[in-house]
């Protein structure tokens, strides 16, 4: 044991800091998806990088090397996800397409689902190895935690401090649109919140282990409240709802689960009352049944024959002519103006995506390839309730199902970052009682994780 502690004590070498450098970058640029190269993120092209690194390495390793055996078994099933939706994009291929104008090579029937492919194998492959990181030193993992909560936290800031600028000058730099919702980072005030939500689970966290102090847990939790609160995003109300619906359901004793149903369905009837609420999702229900009509009358406004109101027209048909296999992984801006989908609305002259979540992908990889895809976002919450841990922990691992619920495409970053989180936190929690180490303890910890190995029992093999 001296050895090893010993050994992990001794000066940071160059792959040290590389690994923090990559840890710094994931939990950092997850939260700021604005920052693109084209329609390719800034983290997307640092995983590639990396994730082609580890591929010159691995002749070193002779083709083999150990994997979080969770981990492994969760590449394999998007490894098959990703072989269904390669036959379902060339069954694809004898529907009738409908090119909008300046449509790039990658985004015609098959390229664009090739693109995806590589999209989500990248993302698959940098969430395995964050875990990889995470289990073999407990540092990283904090370091990544912290990172990942105080960027979180600048975002608000971000967003605070910017208003008062915003409603003087109408500069829009945090906030957007008359009303100045929060955005921090993001595109809008819907993901923004939802995101703002494993911010408050990764703050219970870090708190709880003494990875934080009580001033910063305090300032951060109110940071992020008023950026939870100013978002005014819908989603993040539903995103909590749907959470404490599934922890409710998924509670043994009968007593509990009533009570937290009967909360749910409280803090539901009040909000379904609440105009901010009400109304919104009024025009969500009444723009869809009127879009084949009006869209004519404002084919000019984006808002109305783009993304989600058109969507919520158009993908019911989509699943009701191709429940099996859908119209093609990517393929919705290339069908949708056929009139088998589209009726009699206006036309999409430039590329369309319906930002419906999963609903969306129902419609470009069928019904049954979804329905697997959902068993695999909902596979690490799962594990963590076999292994028993603490319900903060599962929460995390149900923040990427909720957020590709509530329209986050499988290409965002940040939720691949959450699971590796979750994964991280429950390996030690089995293997070493997580919640019985403050950060005094970290030495001994590494120490210990070193000396076995791994945990025996959980590695899987793999060799090429």
């Amino acid at each position: 044991m001296d050895e090893v502690q010993t050994r992990t004590r001794k000066p940071a070498d160059l792959s040290f800091y590389g690994r923090r450098l990559f840890l710094f970058l994931a939990s950092t640029l997850s939260s700021t998806i604005l920052l693109k190269v084209a329609e390719i993120q800034f983290l997307e092209i640092i995983y590639c990088l990396q994730l082609g690194f580890l591929i010159a390495l691995f002749p070193r390793r002779r083709f083999r090397t150990r994997l979080f055996r969770p981990a492994f078994v969760i590449s394999a099933l998007y490894g098959v996800f990703m072989v269904v939706t390669l036959i379902s994009a060339l069954a694809a291929l004898q529907n009738d397409f409908y090119f909008p104008s300046q449509l790039s090579l990658l985004k015609e029937p098959v390229w664009i689902t090739f693109s995806r492919i590589i999209e989500l194998t990248v993302d698959v492959g940098a969430m395995v190895y964050l875990i990889q990181l995470f289990r073999t030193d407990i540092e990283n993992l904090i370091f990544a935690l912290r990172v990942y909560f105080w960027v979180g936290v600048a975002a608000c800031v971000y967003s605070i401090v910017s208003f008062p600028l915003n409603v003087l000058y109408d500069l829009q730099l945090g906030t957007y649109v008359d009303v100045h919702r929060m955005r921090g980072f993001f595109n809008e005030g819907g993901p923004f919140g939802v995101y703002l939500i494993s911010e408050l689970l990764i703050a219970i966290v870090l708190y709880r282990q003494g990875w934080i102090s009580r001033r910063s847990y305090g300032v951060g939790m109110v940071l992020v409240g008023v950026g939870a609160v100013g978002s005014q995003s819908k989603s993040a109300l539903f995103a909590a709802g749907l959470m404490l619906l599934f922890n409710a359901l998924m509670v043994k004793e009968t007593g509990r689960r009533l009570a937290v149903l009967a909360g749910v369905a409280a803090i539901l009837c009040v909000c379904a009352y609440l105009p901010a609420i009400s109304e919104p999702l009024r025009a969500y229900v009444e723009k869809p049944a009127d879009f084949e009509y009006y869209s004519n009358f404002v084919y000019s406004d984006p808002n109305y024959v783009y993304g989600r109101v058109a969507g919520a027209f158009i993908v019911p048909r989509m699943i009701a002519a191709h429940p099996y296999l859908g119209v093609g992984w990517g393929n919705y801006g290339i069908v949708r103006d056929s009139p088998q989908y589209r009726g009699g609305a206006a036309f999409a002259d430039y590329d369309d995506a319906p930002g419906l979540g999963l609903l969306g992908t129902a419609a470009e990889v069928g019904i049954p390839a979804t329905l697997f895809l959902i068993g695999i976002l909902f596979y690490p919450y799962f594990y963590l309730r076999r292994i028993e841990a603490p319900l903060v922990i599962k929460n995390l691992a149900l923040m990427q199902p909720i957020i590709h619920l509530f329209g986050g495409q499988l290409n965002l970053t940040h939720p691949w970052v959450i699971t590796a989180f979750a994964f991280g936190l429950g390996y030690f929690y089995k293997h070493h009682g997580l919640s019985a180490y403050p950060a005094s303890a970290l030495p001994s910890v590494v120490a210990g994780v070193a000396a076995s190995g791994g945990f025996e029992g959980n590695e899987a093999v793999v060799s090429g």
